[in-house]
């Protein structure tokens, strides 16, 4: 008996005898895939990628570590998965690049997630079929140290070294470390570190490490820089102070503006309680020579 078929068709041959249960479970694991399984991501195709099938998102290989009902656990590669969208409409949806595996384990062999850096997810076949693999989530990496340290209401995630948090008194941050590698170390050092705090009182603070804005919740604002601070309007600018408002500078300070300049005041003081003003423009000495005004004489006197 020929094991070619007169379409083509090889038929399974060999020394060894054929075993109905290894078909049967071979059937099973392609076409009655319904358990949930864990695995890792060790590759991506993008939409652009020729590898990619749907051309729908990223697709990712993900080796999974499954049990074979009582025969023993086994690795099996799950091809072109799909991720999982948090809206699924067109108006509406939240995408994310997953983390592939850069870095191996040695012991690989054993199966062991540890000592990989991959993204650790969670595996479901749509229709139970093995060529359909969804990641419908992700579970904690073992290489990760949790920062869960107590049972009370505490929200921590960070994503390429974006980091939000919410505290168990309500307080919220929002640092920016700069991108990081698939071990969460910031691949730039000086891209960070900036921080936005909302406090439990409600105030809020920006920090980087030349600026500064503090908006306390009396009403209290305070801003401060290391170096210039320039404020840059196309239209008009109004500062407006119910108390007293205090301008000081360590250098010259200039006010310059190509219309009037107005100083209104109850009391106004030039220069202090010391020296005088002068001013050429009245009663002014004039050289007898040329007949232009020189210097002006006092008119507005320090401190009256």
């Amino acid at each position: 008996m020929t094991n070619f078929l007169r379409n083509g068709t090889v038929l399974p041959h060999g020394l060894l005898g054929s075993n109905v249960e290894d078909f049967s479970r071979g059937f099973n694991r392609t076409y009655k895939n319904t358990p949930l399984r864990v695995g890792m991501v060790v590759n991506a195709y993008d939409v652009n990628d020729p590898n990619n099938i749907s051309k729908l998102t990223t697709e990712y290989d993900v080796v999974a570590i499954q049990q074979d009902e009582n025969k023993g656990v086994a690795s099996n590669t799950y091809k072109n998965c799909l991720a999982s969208e948090g809206m699924g409409s067109i108006a509406d949806y939240f995408e994310k690049a997953l983390r592939i595996r850069t870095k191996l384990n040695v012991n690989e062999s054993l199966m062991n997630f540890k000592g990989q850096n991959g993204a650790i997810v969670l595996l479901l076949c749509l229709d139970a079929l093995s060529e359909k693999a969804i990641i419908i989530g992700s579970v904690t990496h073992p290489d990760r140290q949790t920062n869960l340290v107590s049972t009370d209401p505490f929200l921590e995630g960070e994503y390429n070294g974006v980091n939000i948090k919410v505290n168990t008194d309500g307080s919220t941050a929002l640092t920016f470390n700069g991108a990081t590698d698939s071990e969460g170390e910031p691949t730039d050092s000086s891209q960070g570190t900036t921080t936005f705090q909302i406090k439990t009182d409600g105030s809020f603070e920006f920090n980087h490490s030349t600026i500064d804005i503090l908006a306390d919740k009396s009403g209290a604002l305070t801003i401060t820089t290391k170096t210039d601070c320039n404020i840059n309007a196309s239209g008009a600018v109004n500062i407006t102070s119910s108390n007293d408002t205090v301008i000081n500078a360590g250098g010259n300070c200039d006010i310059t503006a190509t219309g009037n300049a107005v100083v209104t005041g109850s009391t106004i003081q030039l220069n202090g309680q010391a020296g005088m003003v002068l001013t050429n423009m009245t009663d002014p000495v004039v050289d007898l020579i040329t007949g232009v005004p020189t210097i002006g004489v006092p008119t507005v006197m320090a401190g009256q």
